[in-house]
């Protein structure tokens, strides 16, 4: 397929080449047609004498009227929107035209032949041959149009001489005949040699052609692999990105965790040495120790609860029980179970929706819990709908959180400046709380209260986007 392609582009070069080839010899042409005038009109000088007015003006007229068709077909390939379509009749009426002339000079020969006179004799032998020497020049690039142009101007005189009979003439015949075959040679190897050029010069084209085409496939595929590369260096960039983070995030939760569980760990353990140290204890001692202990064990067991379900949430693998729930009902059970009753607001009559109602729960209690303990009391508790989503949205009328706070928020063990009004917390809860939202496909966020104070909304889909874990 490729080198047929191949051969395609080098024909069509080279009929480029002979377009280009009958452009040149048009141009040419409008000078060739006036030398012919005017060596016409020197013929005609040269033989008023002993020809006749009438038929030299019916030659000069004849040689006129094949003169005027010759431009008008110059005009008419000047105007074609695209002559190579029709490259072979152009060719064609160029050599019937260079013949038709030629012919008006064979014509001349016939018409002004004198056997008695010498200028006769003298002048048509040196004119034929010199207009069939110049139109070598005048008419290469199309060999066809020099011999018609050759063998029609000169061959009529050269019978009318080898007619006479006599050896002088014959010998002129035949020395006539000698130049239209050697001129004829001569021609042929010039036109040759220009075809050969156009072809090499039609053949490098086309291998240019081939050779940019090929250039701009690599510089296309080159372009592509470096898109590739720059892709994969990207995601590779990423992927080791997201492997720092997880690392770090590793080491700090190590370090939390370890901060996190000292405190719960030395209580178990001074409780277990207060219960062992000295002589026997009565139950009441050993009940109390063992109390603080199992106490500080529960808190412990939250802890690390919490922890795991942040990890399992990042990693993709949280474990929910989804049932079918109505989250009007649990919130309308929330802001009547916390230690301070928080006013609920909604419009819905139900609010039907598939979840883990347990960590639900956790979720939103975490929220009005916070409310209570930072912000001054849980204001509302409203509870909207739109398009596929609820949105549950905890208003309270506290200080608020600054734009830094409010980033850093999710993050584990992380405490604002007002967790001094309750030092019990773990920074645990809204890592948590986000972790069970985005579990069940929904966004959690913190905005300021227009008046002050904060409002923490949860979005959660109507229906549970994720394959619940058991």
């Amino acid at each position: 397929m490729s080198a047929k392609n191949n051969d395609t582009k080098t024909s069509a070069c080279l009929s480029r080449a002979d377009v280009a080839l009958l452009e040149n010899l048009f141009d040419r042409l409008p000078g060739t047609l006036a030398f012919n005038l005017i060596i016409a009109l020197f013929t005609v000088m040269v033989f008023s004498k002993q020809v006749s007015s009438s038929v030299l003006s019916l030659w000069l007229a004849i040689m006129i009227g094949t003169i005027i068709p010759r431009l008008y077909l110059r005009h008419r390939f000047r105007q074609s929107d695209d002559p190579m379509e029709a490259i072979t009749s152009w060719r064609r009426l160029v050599v019937l035209g260079a013949a038709a002339t030629g012919a008006v000079w064979g014509l001349g020969g016939l018409l002004f032949y004198d056997p008695t006179s010498t200028v006769s004799q003298v002048y048509w032998p040196f004119v034929l041959a010199g207009m069939s020497a110049g139109s070598i020049v005048a008419q290469i690039g199309c060999m066809p149009a020099f011999v018609g142009f050759v063998a029609t101007a000169i061959s009529p005189y050269a019978l009318r001489l080898a007619a006479e009979g006599d050896l002088m003439n014959l010998l002129m015949a035949c020395a006539l005949v000698l130049y239209i075959f050697g001129i004829s040679l001569l021609a042929r190897s010039v036109n040759a040699y220009l075809m050969a050029s156009i072809r090499l010069s039609a053949e490098n084209e086309s291998l240019a052609e081939r050779l940019s085409e090929r250039t701009q496939d690599l510089a296309k595929q080159n372009v592509k692999l470096e898109q590739m590369v720059a892709v994969r260096t990207e995601q590779l960039e990423h992927a080791l990105e997201e492997v720092k983070k997880s690392e770090a995030s590793r080491r700090r939760m190590l370090a939390d965790v370890s901060h996190e569980l000292r405190t719960p760990l030395t209580i178990i353990q001074g409780e277990a040495d207060v219960a062992l140290r000295g002589a026997e204890k009565t139950s009441a001692v050993y009940e109390e120790a063992l109390a603080k202990a199992k106490e500080a064990a529960a808190q412990t067991s939250l802890l690390v609860n919490d922890l795991l379900f942040i990890a399992s949430s990042e990693s993709g693998h949280a474990r929910l029980r989804i049932d079918d729930m109505d989250l009007k009902g649990l919130l309308t059970e929330i802001s009547g179970s916390v230690a301070h009753p928080v006013p609920f607001s909604t419009d819905l009559d139900e609010a039907p929706m598939a979840g883990d109602v347990s960590r639900v729960r956790q979720a939103v209690l975490v929220l009005v819990q916070n409310a209570q303990h930072y912000g001054a009391g849980a204001n509302l508790i409203r509870l909207e709908h739109g398009p596929g989503v609820y949105r549950i949205a905890i208003e309270d009328a506290g200080p608020g959180m600054s734009d830094a706070e409010k980033k850093d928020a999710f993050q584990r063990f992380f405490r604002g400046t007002a967790a001094d009004r309750y030092p019990g917390g773990t920074g645990l809860g809204l890592p948590v709380a986000r972790a069970i939202v985005e579990a069940h496909g929904g966004t959690i966020s913190l905005e300021d209260r227009p008046g002050g104070g904060l409002i923490s909304t949860i979005t959660l889909p109507k229906q549970h986007q994720i394959e619940a874990a058991s």
